[in-house]
């Protein structure tokens, strides 16, 4: 599916994804979605060594309970208010997941499976940059 993230961390990102992104009254979660299959378009840019280390860290992450991503998003998240090492780290993983994964999930790209509206559209915004 993705020639620079294994099966085992697209699980991670669909597992963060849906913590970050859950469905709602009013809008499919990420992997309703399917956007997913959109990753390399974004990892394509990015440099090869980083794509490569968040790779081993999504895999690691891919054997771990569900509670364990929903802890990790709030250290990531609190990251912003503190410093040192672990506060880099988590600042890094949430630049770096959050970014990827928010950027997907309101492209207004998705999965040919998904047969809904694009998000941009569901939240009323159509600034989104249009491909051909």
């Amino acid at each position: 599916m993705s020639k620079y993230f294994s099966n085992r961390a697209l699980k991670s990102l669909n597992i963060f994804g849906n913590l970050l992104m859950p469905e709602t009254e009013h809008l499919p979660s990420f992997t309703q979605t399917g956007c997913l299959v959109h990753i390399d378009s974004l990892a394509e840019h990015a440099p090869e060594d980083d794509i490569s280390a968040l790779n081993i860290a999504l895999v690691l992450l891919s054997f771990m309970p569900l509670f364990f991503f929903k802890w990790l998003i709030k250290k990531m998240k609190r990251a912003q208010e503190t410093n040192g090492m672990m506060s880099t780290i988590y600042r890094q993983l949430n630049f770096g997941i959050t970014g990827l994964l928010y950027s997907l999930y309101y492209s207004g790209k998705s999965g040919e499976n998904y047969k809904g509206k694009p998000i941009p559209e569901l939240i009323g915004n159509d600034s989104v940059r249009k491909y051909d």
